[in-house]
Order: structure tokens, then sequence, then C-alpha cells
């Protein structure tokens, strides 16, 4: 079975805590062991500082003014400040068994234990004790750290010998460098293997929650300026028009002319080519 595997937006009926995610600090190696057979894909995209579940070129409108603007000018669609790019993103249940200082006061999990200051909040931590995390947190990446794992899935031996999934045996995963600079490496820890008893009071996150998914109304408000918390506070009445969408679209894109059949199949393959 793929580690790797997309799977498509539904209502989840599960009732998991809030999610959890691993830190991966630079200049840091975190010790994992993946709990899940196979990895959460979607695709999101970055608006105010948040992640936000792309809902797919026919009902996304951030991808419908991407699309737009890429037919008015292909060579430098990227240029314009109102095309948020699509990512790729997975997401994994680990238990986190790397060895760091827990910071009282803002709940920071240290991983350099060489520090004596929080990182987050600048409270002394020279005193506190290294120990492991033994936790479960989201792992979240793209394709760089994830095509890395999913060549590991498969191809570990144990000491037998014996080939072992993605779940038999321990990572390090190895950050350096800040940034656009950033090399996320995975090293299979062959000797840490056997089935993983999660600590009392742990359990699995709801991988499909893990990222935020808004309504197209809403991911129109958000890019429009709307506060995603008052996003989430109106949810509850609900009576924003559908045709803010296509006033959206049509406003950001400001295309002067209907474009012909032909090149909007045009630009629909040139598309699919970029994002497919």
């Amino acid at each position: 079975m793929a580690f790797i595997k997309e799977v498509k937006a539904k209502e989840s009926e599960s009732k998991f805590k809030k999610t959890r995610f691993m830190q991966l600090p630079s200049g840091t190696v975190s010790s994992v062991r993946i709990l899940n057979d196979e990895a959460y894909e979607t695709y999101y995209h970055y608006v105010k500082g948040y992640s936000i579940r792309c809902l797919g070129r026919s009902e996304c409108p951030i991808c419908k003014v991407n699309t737009e603007i890429y037919m008015q000018d292909p060579d430098a669609y990227r240029e314009n400040k109102s095309y948020i790019a699509s990512r790729k993103r997975y997401f994994v249940n680990v238990l986190d068994t790397t060895v760091a200082k827990h910071c009282e006061k803002c709940g920071n999990d240290v991983k350099d234990t060489s520090l004596v200051i929080c990182p987050k909040c600048n409270n002394s931590i020279a005193t506190v004790a290294a120990k492991p995390i033994n936790e479960v947190r989201v792992l979240s990446k793209g394709p760089a750290l994830f095509s890395q794992l999913g060549e590991l899935d498969g191809n570990v031996k144990n000491a037998q010998g014996e080939v072992m999934s993605i779940t038999d045996f321990g990572i390090d995963i190895r950050v350096s460098g800040t940034g656009i600079d950033t090399i996320t490496t995975a090293i299979p820890d062959p000797f840490v293997t056997g089935e993983v008893v999660l600590p009392e009071g742990e359990e699995l996150f709801d991988l499909e929650k893990a990222i935020i998914t808004l309504e197209p109304e809403e991911m129109v408000d958000l890019v429009s300026g709307v506060q995603l918390r008052d996003i989430f506070v109106a949810r509850s009445s609900k009576d924003e028009p559908k045709e803010k969408v296509a006033t959206f679209v049509g406003k950001v894109a400001d295309v002067s002319e209907p474009a012909s059949a032909e090149a909007l199949q045009d630009v629909s393959a040139r598309i699919d080519k970029l994002f497919g």
C-alpha cells in the first residue's frame, strides 16, 4: 500500500482534539514513529498567514482568479499580486520521541537542549531537564520531505533482513538552513522497531481537520480582508449571496473581453500541464 495517497475532502464525523503540529526548528534532529499507513494529501492556498484548503479549480474562487490572470498574461502571471498559487501538502500522525526541554510557561518543546532560554517566550529553561516528548503530533510538510518518506516505505530492512513498512521503524528528521534554503532530510533508524504503544491519554488527530476548509464565499471574504475569526463567527448565520464569488472573480481578474472557446481550451490544457 502506497504511503502517499490523495484523500478527497469530505465531512468528518470524528471528534478528535484540536490538531497539534510537530515543530521542526532549523539546526535540530527530531525523532518520530509514523502512526499512519498512508499520508493525507491535499492542496492549499496561503492566504493572509493561513493555509486554506484548495477546493479544486471547478469550485475554488482563488483558482478561478488564477486562471483569469494566467489568460491575461501567460508569461508573467506569477508576478501579479492577486495570483495565489496552490501548493501540495501532506499530513501524517507521528509519535514525537525527540528529547527536548519543556517550557512550562508557553508549552513549547525546545529541541535544542543546549538553550537556556525558551526561544518562543524568553522564559528561563536553564534548570529544566531534557526528556523525550512522547506525544502525538501531526507532521505537515510538502513533497520534498514526504517523497523521502515514501521512498523509505518498504525499502528498509530490520536486523533479520526483513523489509519493513513506514510504521515499523523509527525516523530521524534533520533540518538545516532557513527560509527557502531550508533542507529537511529523513533518516531511517532500523534499530528502533516494534509496535508503537501510545502513552496514556494520547490519540490520533483527524487529518482532515488539520487544514482549514472554507466555503467559496468565505474564501472570497478572507482574500478581501475579513479576519478569519470573524468568518467563523459568521458561519452560524450564513446568508451571503452566492453571486459574491462570481463578482470577486470578475473584479480581481478584470478581463475586458470574454475568451473564445478555443482560448479557454488552450488555457485549460496549459493549466493542467502546470498544476496537474
